[in-house]
């Protein structure tokens, strides 16, 4: 599993006072090739989730010497259109009134979310579970009371190497140092404080400097099909950033160049941008008199259009 993900964690009351807590976390990307990657990926959603939970249980008066264990995990394809997977992709956590069961197979693996009722919970699961992995769900289904609780609602900003949605936004002594030399349990040794408050554009300002130093170092190393991938995570955080490495990328295609490979990252970060200014003059621009890399980033875009009609 090498694409990042919103994944949430369950877990139970820690005491009758406070409800069960379902965190919410970003699982980085990581290169399926490199399975060490693909296990930092893991462990730094796990880790952040524990401490997410620790974080809020300390600071409605819990005392725990670690971090709480959860019941498991689910991570499914949320649309921000949906009124109910609106509640799910808040920025800071909420109380939600929910419906939860889990794989009758695989202790852990949980399916949680919404619904006005039973049925219409799994309605919703149908839409974004495969068939065999529906049926081996346990029924009936049951409701849950939970406190959200998001990257947002701690100072997790506070070690924004944390925070990165792609393992490849670390260098490789940040790599080192989390996986390695027990960084990662370091900076989660101790409870993390919920105050001052983080709001949206604190913990985009801390994605954005992860984004611009990796970008920093594939310029660096002339690593253009990294840098183009950097284009797509810049165009969520700052797209008119993301436009001039765009522009700066598909000026040139030197010969060693895999063009295909550029084409498909230059046009799905194009397709991010979409309605952000400047991003159709720029396609204008080269629909005009388009290099082979801008002629086949071009033609990527319309797959992209095609597939989403």
């Amino acid at each position: 599993m090498g694409i990042a993900l919103e994944r949430f964690y369950l877990f139970p009351a820690a005491a009758p006072s406070v409800p069960a807590l379902l965190v919410r976390v970003i699982r980085p990307s990581a290169p399926n090739a490199a399975q060490p990657a693909v296990d930092l990926a893991d462990a730094l959603a796990d880790a952040k989730a524990g401490a997410l939970a620790w974080a809020w249980l300390t600071a409605a008066g819990i005392e725990l010497e670690r971090p709480p264990a959860p019941l498991g995990d689910f991570s499914p394809t949320l649309d921000p259109r949906d009124a109910g997977d609106r509640d799910l992709l808040a920025e800071h956590g909420r109380p939600l009134e929910l419906w939860w069961t889990e794989d009758a197979a695989h202790p852990g693996v949980l399916a949680i979310g919404p619904g006005a009722d039973e049925a219409a919970f799994w309605g919703w699961l149908a839409e974004i579970l495969e068939e065999r992995e529906l049926a081996r769900l346990r029924r009936p289904a049951a409701p849950i009371r939970v406190q959200l609780i998001t990257e947002a609602d701690a100072r997790l900003v506070d070690h924004p190497r944390l925070l990165v949605d792609d393992v490849e936004w670390l260098s490789h002594q940040d790599y080192v140092w989390l996986w390695r030399e027990g960084g990662l349990e370091a900076a989660l040794a101790r409870p993390l404080p919920t105050t001052p408050p983080v709001d949206a554009a604190e913990l985009r300002a801390v994605k954005r400097r992860l984004v611009g130093d990796a970008l920093a170092r594939d310029l660096a190393a002339d690593d253009r099909r990294a840098a183009a991938f950097r284009a797509s995570d810049l165009a969520t955080l700052d797209p008119p950033a993301a436009l001039a490495l765009i522009e700066r990328l598909a000026a040139a295609t030197p010969a060693e160049d895999d063009v295909d490979d550029l084409a498909w990252a230059l046009a799905y970060a194009l397709r991010l941008l979409d309605g952000a200014p400047g991003q159709a003059a720029l396609i204008e621009r080269w629909r005009g008199d388009p290099s082979a890399l801008q002629e086949a980033a071009l033609a990527e875009l319309s797959e992209f259009a095609e597939l989403a009609e």
